[in-house]
């Protein structure tokens, strides 16, 4: 019976981990970490692209999931 209720509580564990956390889809931006950080500048954001991050020729727009990350 103890292994069925730890199993059951790994269980939901789990799934609520997976459903809370953040995962990066390609077309997602972030910040670059260094440079002049402004938000229509093209040199401020990376873009998702392929699994890896790129830099990018266009700033995210309001359709775009965007992450900031801190500063170095």
């Amino acid at each position: 019976m103890k292994k069925y209720l730890l199993l059951t509580v790994f269980s939901v564990v789990c799934i609520v981990f997976t459903a809370f956390s953040q995962i990066a889809e390609d077309g997602d931006y972030r910040t670059r970490s260094t440079g002049a950080l402004t938000w229509s500048g093209i040199t401020t954001w990376q873009v998702r692209t392929g699994g890896s991050w790129a830099n990018t020729t266009t700033p995210p727009t309001s359709a775009n999931n965007v992450y900031i990350q801190a500063s170095s």
